[in-house]
């Protein structure tokens, strides 16, 4: 709670080694959507060809699309 730059530093830091998984690219994009809009759409854009975090993934992605004003895709 209330780490939200160090977890995500982990996880950009497991990726860097070679961990790949459909939750850290979740996990990374979550807490990566109100700052770094164009880090979290990497992570989301793996994460959401997953069953398990297509959802969230959409959902996610439709609000940073939103945010920066392009409607259409979101």
């Amino acid at each position: 709670m209330g780490q939200d730059k160090q977890a995500a530093e982990e996880l950009e830091r497991a990726y860097e080694i070679g961990f790949a998984h459909p939750a850290l690219h979740y996990d990374l994009g979550l807490l990566l959507a109100e700052k770094q809009d164009n880090k979290a759409l990497q992570g989301l854009l793996k994460a959401v060809k997953h069953p398990d975090f297509a959802l969230g993934s959409y959902l996610l992605i439709g609000k940073i699309y939103y945010r920066a004003g392009n409607y259409k895709d979101a």
